[in-house]
């Protein structure tokens, strides 16, 4: 950790100190993503005016703004670039044998728990929960449960 309060956030994570949320089913570790994830109830978007996407805070938009500014982040042992500088850092982890590389796209991982659950992707075995209700699917349980708790069925795929 780069300071002392890194480690103290850290420390939060082995202490099951979560922040819920009452409008859905989401917890945090953190209360400073607690707080970003809040602003996601309010409504308040920022858009980009360059493509279709919009975040929900000034931060994520100007991170995505790198994207198409062309700003590119190379690694020096490889042909791969990155629009991130996490990026780059996290993929050099599988330069220094430090990670899980995954032979069908390139992109590493520090956990082999991660990995695995990847490489579900490319089996096409991913695992996926459905909407009894409107037959939608979720990547996780706990969108899914929101989806139901907020009777948030699409009118067209009702049965």
């Amino acid at each position: 950790f780069a300071d002392k309060s890194g480690l103290k956030k850290h420390l939060l994570n082995h202490e099951g100190i979560t922040f819920s949320c009452d409008k859905c089913a989401k917890s945090f570790s953190y209360k400073n993503s607690f707080k970003r994830h809040l602003l996601t109830h309010e409504g308040i978007t920022y858009p980009c005016d360059k493509c279709e996407k919009s975040f929900t805070d000034k931060s994520g938009l100007k991170k995505h703004l790198l994207n198409h500014e062309g700003i590119t982040f190379s690694c020096d042992k490889c042909a791969k670039s990155f629009s991130y500088k996490n990026s780059l850092k996290r993929h050099l982890l599988a330069h220094e044998g430090n990670s899980y590389l995954c032979d069908e796209c390139a992109k590493s991982f520090i956990h082999k728990r991660t990995l695995k659950k990847h490489l579900l992707k490319h089996d096409g075995l991913e695992q996926l929960y459905f909407c009894n209700r409107c037959s939608e699917s979720f990547r996780s349980k706990l969108t899914l449960t929101y989806h139901l708790e907020h009777n948030l069925c699409s009118k067209q795929s009702l049965p």
